[in-house]
């Protein structure tokens, strides 16, 4: 279930512009990718009228940052993937041309996707800090929006002074129950996201393949454009373990399509490196849903363990094999995890209440006490 988050603190820093009524969500173009990322700012932006939504390009950012007009009092909030070295300049000079406040939109740290792209790597650095150039970073900046508790308690941990809110996503509506299968069938794991080394994915076919039955079936629905190369290893890993009756590289799908897929499975299969507050968590809660994976980042937060999912410590392949098989060989054990995933779903907002959440806690962070 969802945790309390530390108190924002600010004690350099409260926004120069209080009271700003325009939000800007300056983001990376999306090429047509679906992230959760990109549905946050998408659904937040769609239910709130003060939010505008400002696609850039990485490299023409300059340039397109000339072009911005925000209006007077406004709040500028910079997707987290600029949250670099590079990206500084360009933002300082926004917020002295327009006397706007700005800050980020975190949806995860880009030094977190670097060391997440190599297992080993990854492994010789957790837990996962910010770097010192992130956190200087971010002390210029204004405000710290973020979607879950997590990054807020790291950065507290951290020491970082930046104001900080957390503006939980919305999810949609659950959908009628799809029709009961037989008992028969195979368990549906399904795993959404592109195919790339930061999900995990070689390591959830290890998990899978070491079980004693293979009465399963894995679907993961994702870019397999994004890291071709790692798509031909996890192809030749999953030919090697001689499963490619059990495992279907589905492609990417749209958001409707990739939700009832969801719906008509089993079990989410989580086994990214790196997780801050993920979507997809929360609507495999409202799909009634539970959640097998690795206990990474703000997935915890959402995922109550042994309640509404299994989830595995970091890395640790065997306790997630365990996890998987458990969920596979238990129906009683699934069928209470499901049931407990939908009723944690009846605490979780709607999109519409989502966007009007985020206005009111932007507009109280950004006063003046």
């Amino acid at each position: 279930m969802p945790v309390p988050v530390p108190p924002a603190t600010n004690p350099a820093g409260t926004p120069r512009t209080p009271g700003g009524t325009e939000v800007l969500f300056v983001e990376p173009h999306s090429g047509g990718r679906v992230s959760g990322g990109y549905l946050y700012n998408q659904r937040i932006a769609a239910s709130a009228p003060q939010i505008r939504r400002c696609p850039v390009g990485i490299d023409t950012l300059e340039r397109d940052l000339e072009q911005l007009a925000p209006a007077d009092g406004a709040l500028v909030l910079l997707d987290s993937l600029f949250l670099t070295a590079e990206c500084a300049a360009p933002f300082a000079r926004l917020k002295s041309r327009t006397g706007s406040s700005v800050g980020v939109l975190l949806h995860a740290f880009p030094s977190f996707i670097a060391r997440g792209q190599q297992r080993e790597q990854l492994a010789l650095s957790l837990p996962l800090q910010p770097t010192p150039v992130e956190l200087q970073l971010l002390e210029q900046l204004d405000l710290l929006v973020t979607p879950g508790p997590y990054a807020a308690r790291l950065l507290a941990e951290c020491g970082s002074g930046i104001a900080r809110v957390v503006c939980p996503p919305g999810v949609d509506p659950p959908a009628a129950p799809p029709p009961a299968r037989s008992s028969e069938d195979a368990i549906q794991f399904i795993s959404l996201g592109s195919v790339t080394p930061l999900k995990g994915l070689q390591d959830a076919l290890d998990a899978l393949s070491a079980m004693s039955t293979r009465a399963w079936r894995w679907t993961i629905v994702g870019s397999l454009d994004v890291a071709p190369q790692f798509v031909a290893d996890l192809r030749r890993r999953i030919t090697g373990y001689r499963l490619e009756p059990n495992v279907l590289l589905a492609g990417e799908r749209d958001h409707s399509a990739a939700l009832a897929a969801l719906r008509s499975s089993d079990v989410l299969l989580i086994s990214s490196f790196t997780e801050n507050h993920p979507l997809v968590a929360l609507e495999a809660l409202a799909a009634g849903v539970p959640v097998a994976g690795y206990a990474v980042g703000g997935l915890p937060d959402i995922i109550a363990q042994r309640e509404t999912g299994l989830l595995a410590p970091l890395l640790d392949v065997p306790a997630l094999s365990a996890a998987c098989e458990r969920l596979v060989q238990d129906p009683i054990e699934r069928q209470r995890l499901a049931r407990n995933a939908a009723r944690a779903a009846t605490t979780l907002p709607s999109w519409a209440d989502a966007g009007r959440q985020f206005v009111e806690n932007v507009r109280v962070a950004t006063v003046s006490p």
